[in-house]
């Protein structure tokens, strides 16, 4: 849901960013998550606000978050003269695109970048400068509203909206689960998270996954051993991990199984530890084309963009293929969200109606790699060579693309209430101590 940065910069325009990246790089994985929680239960919450529900919010029990109506601007307001300021994960979205919002609506928008989700939440709650727009998790919109951080949304500004997945329109009951009515959050982009290998150096073919029946044996398969990585993502592995031995709970909501579902994941995760020398990392767009790794666990936007990193003078590309499973695989996406102390609240409606225009959305994509649930979107028009100028993605990585109707077959990633994920962190001490 869990959300870049390349180390040493963009080494290609499409090369996207991965919110989570940095958090992995200063080893915050861990403590994130518990670090803005414990921030955000100090912040007040505002008067005639209402309290979340204490369980994580869950498609099967969706969540209302709190409202706060002195926040919501009025229908038909001119947009703010600017400068519109935008928070969010460092390079995760076009410099493109953003030129083309100051040109049609001629302001300035500035980009601010943050390295953690623990800085970010400081810097709104403790800082003087303020921000009009924020890229979010969908783990913390909840805290985020109960704190009034963010502004409930006017969709009159946001017609684009139904050019997104319906899951998100907030049209459909129970839609988003983790935000009713899309109060807060209109959709960034989407993923799902498996396994990629390459099929030539001595790497499988795709013959012998399909053999496998479950492709998550990949990762702890011996013929490979030394060459395999896993992606440094405490939910992500561990899900990964519950799935190879056959357990579709990948939130672990079931109370009653959750001690041994970990328990078998945390056996699972040593195993590869002392039989095949595994490596976390998150380097899988590049791990795979410069032949670090023949196997790796990962997320699909990562190699969309892995062609771009093979050694220069490397003719033939296509030679990644990628593996989620139909049902039950891991998805999530990230967030747009207005800020409640933004100087340009009007505007930053319109950026966001900007953001989910088709054809914008399809530029940025361009960029981070990223796929933005878009309606419109044809999985079959991204492929090279269908004449768009999205056209981008490999024809052995078609897997990486997932519908809506795929998605409706996955898991989301979602929140976790903080005795669950402390749970879930012991598990990955034992493995990175293990390791």
């Amino acid at each position: 849901m869990t959300r870049h940065p390349r180390e040493g910069g963009r080494k290609h325009p499409l090369a996207p960013i991965d919110r989570r990246t940095f958090i992995k790089r200063t080893g915050l994985a861990a403590a994130s998550v518990p670090l803005v929680s414990a921030f955000l239960a100090a912040c007040p919450r505002p008067e005639g606000s209402t309290k979340p529900t204490a369980a994580p919010a869950r498609p099967e029990s969706p969540q209302r978050l709190p409202s706060y109506d002195a926040l919501m601007i009025g229908d038909d307001l001119k947009p703010e003269a600017g400068p519109l300021e935008i928070y969010n994960w460092e390079e995760y979205i076009n410099p493109r695109v953003v030129g083309m919002f100051e040109e049609q609506y001629g302001v300035k928008v500035n980009v601010n970048t943050f390295n953690t989700m623990t800085e970010a939440v400081g810097a709104l709650t403790t800082s003087d400068q303020t921000f009009d727009v924020w890229i979010a998790d969908i783990d913390v919109l909840g805290k985020l509203a109960a704190a009034s951080l963010l502004r409930p949304l006017n969709h009159s500004y946001i017609p684009n909206l139904a050019n997104t997945w319906e899951r998100f329109q907030g049209t459909m009951e129970n839609q988003p689960y983790y935000d009713l009515g899309a109060q807060y959050s209109v959709p960034y982009t989407t993923y799902t998270s498996g396994v990629a290998w390459r099929i030539d150096e001595g790497g499988p073919s795709e013959d012998y996954v399909a053999g496998l029946g479950n492709g998550w044996d990949l990762l702890w398969d011996e013929k490979w051993k030394g060459k395999i990585h896993y992606l440094d993502d405490y939910r992500e592995t561990i899900a990964a991990a519950l799935l190879r031995n056959g357990i579709t709970d990948i939130n672990t909501d079931d109370a009653a199984a959750r001690a041994a579902n970990l328990q078998k994941a945390q056996q699972s995760l040593i195993e590869a530890v002392e039989r095949l020398n595994v490596k976390a990392d998150i380097s899988d767009y590049s791990d795979l084309p410069q032949g670090e790794s023949l196997v790796h666990h990962g997320w699909s936007g990562d190699f969309i963009a892995a062609k771009w990193y093979f050694p220069r003078g490397t003719v033939d590309k296509d030679v990644i293929r990628y593996w989620t499973p139909t049902e039950d695989g891991p998805a999530g996406n990230d967030t747009f969200t207005i800020l409640g102390s933004g100087k340009n609240p009007v505007l930053a409606h319109h950026f966001l109606n900007f953001m989910l225009d088709f054809d914008n959305a399809m530029v940025n994509f361009q960029w981070n790699g990223y796929i933005p649930p878009q309606t419109q979107l044809d999985p079959e028009k991204l492929v090279v060579g269908s004449g768009e100028s999205y056209s981008i993605l490999l024809p052995g990585l078609k897997s990486t693309v997932a519908t809506e109707a795929d998605i409706e077959k996955m898991t989301e990633l979602a929140p976790l209430s903080p005795e669950v994920d402390s749970q879930w962190k012991d598990v990955w001490e034992f493995f990175q101590t293990a390791s």
